[in-house]
């Protein structure tokens, strides 16, 4: 299975290093930046964690860039406005009621996509949640590859293995982000998937209760 998502921006950073021509060691790779492919900036941290906050956040964590999405977009835009050398935006369709158990049925939601993305640089479209095949908007999952293509920009999903086949049948040349590494999907389902698909990459973020132990340290199992 190829490397996980975007972080390879961060690894593509450092080629220009003499200390890359090789397979590096445990020490060298934690002096590797790191690019986080998957931050939300949602509107009740707003007040809480200003803009420089949240850099300063990064900063001591070593997290040199960030792929971020948010409910709404416009925490997203904030951060990318604060620094946009080091934040690349992508757009969450989620506003006011509509959020990811149902942001699909919104009818203005094609409209208010291609608005945002007329306006501001984003660099994808998601992190949104697909639930379920056969209660989704399909036609509006299509216009959505079709604005994705046309940026030459990914989709960044959060599913199971379905919507993201569903994706490729729409267009196989599109590029997805599957968020979570595919969350609930056992490891004989993801890389066999993205083995087939050269344009399928995978985030491995995780909420930290899924991850720590009790100890607080990794939980390995």
């Amino acid at each position: 299975m190829r490397q996980a998502a975007i972080i390879a921006l961060a690894v593509a950073a450092s080629l220009t290093s003499p200390a890359c021509a090789g397979p590096i060691g445990e020490h060298e790779a934690a002096k590797l930046p790191i690019f986080d492919a998957h931050i939300h900036y949602k509107e009740p941290a707003w007040e809480a964690f200003l803009p420089e906050t949240v850099l300063k956040v990064m900063d001591r964590n070593g997290v040199a860039m960030a792929l971020v999405s948010s409910t709404p977009d416009d925490g997203t835009i904030m951060l990318w406005e604060h620094a946009p050398e080091r934040i690349v935006p992508e757009l969450r369709p989620y506003l006011g009621d509509w959020g990811s158990s149902n942001w699909t049925e919104f009818d203005g939601m094609a409209d208010y996509i291609q608005t945002r993305l007329e306006q501001y640089p984003h660099r994808g479209i998601g992190e949104f949640h697909v639930r379920a095949m056969e209660t989704t908007n399909k036609g509006l999952l299509k216009l959505i590859a079709g604005m994705a293509k046309k940026r030459d920009i990914p989709i960044h999903i959060h599913s199971g293995a379905a919507p993201v086949e569903y994706f490729y049948e729409i267009d196989p040349d599109l590029t997805i982000i599957w968020a979570h590494a595919g969350m609930s999907e056992p490891p004989e389902v993801i890389s066999p998937l993205m083995d087939k698909h050269a344009t399928l990459y995978a985030d491995t973020s995780f909420r930290e209760y899924d991850i720590l132990s009790r100890t607080g340290g990794i939980d390995k199992a």
